[in-house]
């Protein structure tokens, strides 16, 4: 008979060979997998099943009617029992009222309220951000997907976009390109070009390129991420002479040369009615960047979808910080949801870098409090994650470490914290949820359908404290 030591045979290079102990073998047990039923059952399952003078022709921005108003009217009353609701720490709810002020005056004034959706990979492709928007835009008015990258990385229903083959993205988060001299990435932390970087002086000597963006509404979004009426344009840092042309289902409907200052910039089309096809289309020896495009309704709700792969949400201190000022309020926005942590979690070694990296992520929050003053900002820390722990899945150790640091910090800066950690069911919650096939096989993210169930309920911890505020309850 072998006998293994506790610790191992070492194998070099910090590699070593496990065996479990004969008690382990005898008694070992399969975790516990949590029973999420009662969670998932008492949700509200109704959009679940939808997957979901000069020469130039100038558009005239004209417009039929305009385009806002909510589409569901119906009040639906909830009960704080089975919600897992926002938490505020030592902050009164109250923190929020600026947002549910802004949401009940947005249809009768005619104004737009956005909302930001930053978030790691758990967001790509609109996952979370499109259920939750769909709801608000239903039941306070607002259409069309939100601001939309120049260059989109991420697989999506909610809109369409092909771009030349010339076009290249940078980000500042991620991998940093070193050929970016600036920090003026824009709002969505991203922008695009149609051309190499290329020193000032060599900007005369190069060949005029074109390269073209064609966007358009997804026929799988859901229902109000369909439709949009006006188009904005943002660009900056345009050195040269660029003309841009723009065609809507392949008829020219306006043209323009791009403000070479170097500044930023806003071009704004308004349509009677959702364009099928738009393609813009540029030449110029040196491309502007270009920060994204907005797809929205004449008013309402607007939200976002900024997915940063590889993101912790610390990148607000790195970046320009007058153009992200100019572009948070050319864009109206009035609420920040910050959903990340779950790409640190598995880089932490003990509790100093957990408290370590929360410190890190409140001084951004303070940075996006100091470009955005009286914008609400909620938190949704990480989810449950599982890692491989002799042999078998369970929880990352110190993830309840992670989120306990995370929520503190959120407090400190003045935001509401949502645990979707407790809201799937806590530990080992991940070993049901991809069982269920409401997660993927890397115990990280969740599918299409398990993203929407996660979407209902942020969104019923969000409506419920709104009707709080309607009723006027204190804390």
């Amino acid at each position: 008979m072998f006998v293994f030591p506790k610790e191992g045979i070492s194998l070099g290079n910090d590699y070593a060979l496990k065996y479990p102990s004969w008690d382990k073998f005898i008694h070992t047990k399969k975790k516990e997998k949590k029973k999420i039923d009662n969670i998932l059952n008492r949700l509200d399952t109704s959009l679940m099943a939808r997957e979901p003078v000069d020469t130039f022709i100038r558009h005239d921005n004209n417009i039929g009617s305009e385009l806002g108003a909510p589409t569901d009217t119906a009040e639906v009353t909830l009960n704080a029992g089975g919600i897992a609701r926002l938490e505020f720490g030592k902050n009164s709810p109250s923190i929020l009222n600026p947002i549910f002020e802004k949401l009940n005056q947005v249809s009768a004034n005619k104004k737009t309220v956005r909302i930001i959706h930053y978030g790691d990979s758990q967001i790509e492709g609109d996952r979370i951000t499109g259920y939750f928007r769909q709801k608000l835009q239903a039941k306070f008015g607002g259409y069309g997907p939100g601001m939309i990258p120049a260059f989109n990385q991420y697989h999506t229903l909610s809109f369409v976009q092909t771009v030349s083959p010339n076009f290249k993205r940078f980000t500042i988060f991620g991998e940093v390109s070193k050929s970016v001299k600036h920090k003026k990435y824009g709002s969505m932390g991203s922008f695009a070009r149609f051309t190499k970087i290329v020193e000032d002086s060599l900007i005369s000597l190069q060949e005029v390129q074109e390269g073209w963006i064609e966007i358009g509404f997804h026929k799988q979004a859901y229902g109000n991420s369909r439709t949009f009426n006006s188009v904005r344009l943002f660009y900056g840092n345009c050195k040269s002479h660029t003309d841009m042309q723009v065609f809507n289902n392949g008829e020219l409907i306006h043209e323009d040369t791009l403000n070479p200052d170097q500044n930023y910039h806003v071009i704004e089309l308004k349509f009677d009615q959702t364009p099928e096809k738009l393609k813009y289309v540029f030449k110029g020896k040196d491309s502007p960047d270009f920060y994204g495009f907005s797809l929205d309704g004449s008013y309402g709700v607007a939200v976002d979808n900024v997915a940063m792969r590889g993101g912790s949400g610390t990148f607000f201190g790195k970046v320009d910080q007058s153009l992200m000022s100019r572009m948070y309020a050319d864009l109206d926005v009035e609420m920040f949801i910050m959903q990340f942590g779950g790409n640190s979690m598995p880089y932490l070694k003990d509790a100093a870098a957990s408290k370590q990296y929360a410190n890190y992520f409140k001084s951004n929050l303070y940075t996006l409090k100091k470009l955005k003053p009286n914008a609400v900002i909620i938190v949704i820390g990480p989810s449950d994650m599982s890692t491989k722990i002799d042999g078998e899945y369970q929880s990352y150790p110190l993830l309840t470490t992670l989120i306990a640091d995370m929520k503190q910090a959120s407090f400190d800066a003045g935001a509401a914290y949502w645990d979707i950690y407790s809201a799937m069911g806590g530990e080992n919650s991940m070993l049901t949820w991809v069982e269920k096939d409401l997660a993927g096989p890397d115990y990280t993210h969740f599918t299409p359908s398990g993203a929407r169930f996660v979407a209902e309920m942020f969104y019923e911890a969000f409506l419920f404290e709104y009707q709080q505020y309607q009723k006027g309850v204190k804390p």
